[in-house]
């Protein structure tokens, strides 16, 4: 007979040990079996006798039961789990489900005061807002993730980088958005990593060419195009640099440049999500800003068959009127 005499905590830990034990020991335990179990109203957290405070007996990003909630604060101890991530529901899309759970995570981990799992937290709060277009909550909450840091974002955070910009852009923060966008290059250069350094060109041409700094961000528009085809085999990911080159050259009379943009664009295979604008949009932009009626002719069919109901029937009135 085996007991033990301690808190209910540690006394099983040993007990459970000591079970595991003697099933090794005396061949009780079959390995050609799947034995499944399955464990509900897991606690939300324990008591860490050593750190003196709360952790989360599991991992943080679990959320509580809805009706444990009201227990959060002055009960944390009595809240049970449910295993729900914030951060899948958002990228599967699941607005709806992804934000409570979000918030919850934040509220976990603020009230275990744990500085990484509040980063994380506030990182999949992030991802709710960016999906939500709620970019003024979006950039609030990269902030934050960022004082909590207290550097610049990890590599894993490229992404926030290129949507932190946009979101500057699309704000006419342009000062902002270049800062970003060098910090956001620096950082890839430091780490030597060549998809971080093209994401950081391509954003930091976005923000340079709306910012109006056409001569910079020329400059690391063909930086983001001549690593996109060393490393990327020129296909989708190289569609945003070469249609600000593209637009660029066009403006600036540099025919010759502009013409070989669209070749590239028009080289790019049709494979971009209907809700975004595809290569030979693009390409159609730039024969439009050179009056090259001849090559519009040529795309229109293929843009109106990619995108039909776009805007180019406003390109296909300006044609019948001869203008």
């Amino acid at each position: 007979v085996f007991f033990a005499a301690d808190k209910s905590g540690p006394a099983n830990q040993v007990l459970a040990a000591v079970r595991a034990r003697l099933g090794e020991q005396m061949g009780l335990i079959d390995r050609n079996r799947l034995a499944f179990l399955w464990v509900t109203d897991f606690p939300m957290f324990e008591y860490d006798e050593k750190e003196k405070r709360l952790s989360a007996m599991h991992h943080p990003f679990t959320s509580p039961r809805p009706k444990d909630m009201a227990d959060l604060e002055k009960e944390p101890l009595k809240a049970r789990a449910l295993s729900l991530l914030a951060i899948h529901s958002a990228r599967a899309g699941d607005i709806s489900s992804a934000r409570p759970h979000a918030e919850q995570a934040v509220a976990v981990a603020t009230r275990l005061g744990d500085q990484h799992e509040l980063s994380m937290a506030y990182r999949a709060m992030a991802m709710v807002h960016r999906n939500a277009n709620e970019w003024d909550r979006f950039r609030e909450v990269v902030q934050k993730r960022r004082a909590l840091l207290e550097t610049a974002f990890t590599p894993s955070d490229a992404d926030l980088y290129v949507d932190l910009i946009t979101s500057y852009v699309m704000a006419g923060n342009h000062s902002d958005a270049v800062r970003t966008g060098h910090e956001f290059l620096e950082m890839a250069e430091r780490l030597r990593s060549p998809t971080g350094i093209y994401y950081a060109s391509s954003s930091l041409a976005a923000a340079l060419f709306y910012s109006g700094d056409w001569d910079e961000a020329r400059s690391f528009a063909d930086r983001a195009i001549d690593m996109g085809q060393r490393f990327y085999a020129a296909g989708p990911l190289v569609l945003n640099p070469l249609a600000y080159s593209g637009v660029m050259a066009a403006a600036r009379g540099d025919e010759e440049q502009a013409h070989e943009r669209v070749r590239q664009l028009e080289a790019i295979p049709y494979d971009i999500p209907p809700e975004h604008r595809g290569p030979r949009q693009f390409a159609l932009n730039i024969a439009a800003l050179l009056e090259d009626r001849e090559l519009v002719a040529r795309l229109l069919p293929r843009v109106e068959q990619e995108k039909p109901r776009c805007l180019t029937c406003t390109l296909l009135f300006h044609l019948d009127e001869g203008e």
